[in-house]
């Protein structure tokens, strides 16, 4: 059980804080005898009332380090040259990428999708809707995530990210 003031990750909804952890005593047709997780979303804004006892994906965020090691990752990443183009198909297998609520799997689906953009822009094409949907998505769950871990603002992750990566690529030249 998560108690109040932790940073949990939630379900596809993202990085969150524990506000309180009890019955809802205002709100209307919640269980009494029922305790509920009030959550406040940590990007965007937004109020999730889960029950404690919910079957909804819930797990601690990323410890600092955990972050750190994922984006230190990325230039090892290959994009799995999966290119499907059917809408039907390709929307379900990014949203496989979803139900594992794993930032690697997350951190997989973003570098597919850059590479199938990249390959998109050498043909004069643009990315499909379904690609960029995902690729927000899947952009907003992992920058919460490493926002909340490593304390900083969600608008500078990127930046973050790039820095790192960067000084990284010096100490190994």
């Amino acid at each position: 059980m998560f108690q109040k003031g932790e940073l949990i990750f939630y379900n596809n909804s993202g990085a969150c804080r524990v506000e309180a952890v009890g019955p809802l005593e205002e709100a209307r047709g919640a269980d009494r005898a029922r305790s509920y997780y009030t959550l406040s979303l940590l990007h965007g804004g937004g109020t999730i009332f889960a029950p404690v006892n919910s079957q909804v994906f819930m797990r601690p965020i990323l410890s600092a380090e955990a972050a750190n090691a994922l984006i230190d990752t990325l230039p090892s990443i290959e994009a799995s040259g999966w290119n499907e183009r059917g809408a039907r198909s390709l929307t379900d297998h990014y949203h496989k990428a979803f139900q594992g609520h794993r930032s690697e799997d997350l951190l997989q689906l973003m570098k597919d999708i850059q590479v199938k953009s990249q390959e998109s822009l050498r043909r004069g094409k643009r990315l499909g809707m379904i690609d960029q949907t995902y690729k927000k998505k899947a952009e907003e769950l992992v920058y919460s995530e490493f926002s909340a871990a490593l304390g900083i603002p969600f608008e500078e992750v990127e930046d973050y990210i790039a820095k790192r990566l960067e000084s990284r690529e010096k100490k190994n030249a």
